[in-house]
C-alpha cells in the first residue's frame, strides 16, 4: 500500500461507538490540514439504540478528553458526577479497614451524553454495516452491507468485542470468556435508599463475597445503579454471543 506523502490522508473509522468518536476528534483537531476523517456506524441515527448507562472515567481517560473540544458540554452537564479526588477502602466482614488509598480526579458520565458531545462536527455516514475491506496499491477499500464502498489512505476498526473488522485481519484470534456473569440495572430513588445515601455520601459501595459473588451500588441523582456478579464457568460462548 503506498500513497504521496502531499496528498491528503483519508481515515476511515468503522464504530460510532465512545471510542470511535474521540478518535476521530482527535485526529481532526490535531491534523485537520493533512487529513479527511470519515466515521461509518451501523445504527441508522444517533438516537435509535440506548447507549448503555454511566461510564466511569478516571484520570487517564479524563487527560484525554480534555483535549477535545467539544466534550466541556458533557464535563460540565448536570449529571455528570466529579471528584477531585476519591479514596478506596477494603475492609473485610467486621468492617476493619484491610487497605486504602487515594488517587486522583474521577468521573462519572452519561454515556449517551458523552457520545452527543463526541458526534459534534464530525462526517458520521449512518446506517453503514461492515462487511470487508481490501487493500490497494493507494489505500484500502471498505464494503458496506448496502453494497457501497469507501476509499481511504487508513482504515480503524472501533466496531468492538465482536469487530467485523478484527476478525478479517486477524480470523484466529478468539475471546476468551472470563467465567463470570453481570446483571445489572437501576431503581429509582425512594426513602429507604435516601437513608442509604445519607450514610454513604456520594461514595460507591462494592460488596465481595467469599466465592466469587460482587454486588455494588452508587446513587447517580434520581436513580440508582445496581451490578450483582457471580462465577460461572459452565457459560459457553453461544451463550454469551
Amino acid at each position: 500500500m503506498t500513497s504521496n506523502s502531499n496528498e491528503t490522508k483519508t481515515i476511515l473509522i468503522v464504530g460510532g461507538g465512545l471510542g470511535g468518536l474521540a478518535l476521530a476528534q482527535l485526529l481532526q483537531q490535531e491534523l485537520s490540514s493533512s487529513i479527511k476523517i470519515i466515521v461509518f456506524e451501523r445504527d441508522a441515527g444517533e438516537d435509535v439504540r440506548d447507549q448503555g448507562y454511566f461510564i466511569t472515567l478516571h484520570h487517564m481517560g479524563i487527560d484525554v478528553l480534555k483535549r477535545i473540544s467539544t466534550v466541556e458540554d458533557a464535563f460540565s452537564h448536570p449529571s455528570t458526577i466529579s471528584y477531585s479526588q476519591y479514596q478506596l477502602k477494603v475492609a473485610d466482614k467486621s468492617m476493619k479497614t484491610t487497605l486504602e488509598w487515594t488517587s486522583s480526579e474521577l468521573k462519572v458520565i452519561d454515556r449517551a451524553i458523552l457520545r452527543r458531545s463526541l458526534l459534534k462536527n464530525i462526517d458520521v455516514q449512518w446506517n453503514k454495516r461492515f462487511v470487508s475491506y481490501t487493500i490497494l496499491d493507494d489505500g484500502v477499500e471498505v464494503h458496506f452491507e448496502d453494497g457501497s464502498t469507501a476509499h481511504g489512505t487508513l482504515l480503524v476498526g472501533c466496531d468492538g468485542a465482536k469487530s467485523l473488522v478484527r476478525t478479517q485481519l486477524i480470523p484466529d484470534l478468539q475471546r476468551n470468556y472470563a467465567g463470570v456473569v453481570n446483571v445489572a440495572g437501576t431503581v429509582e430513588q425512594n426513602e429507604e435508599l435516601l437513608n442509604i445515601k445519607q450514610l454513604i455520601s456520594n461514595s460507591l459501595v462494592q460488596v465481595l463475597g467469599d466465592e466469587g459473588h460482587g454486588l455494588f451500588l452508587i446513587s447517580t441523582g434520581r436513580f440508582w445503579f445496581w451490578s450483582l456478579s457471580w462465577p460461572n464457568k459452565n457459560r459457553t460462548d453461544a451463550d454469551i454471543s
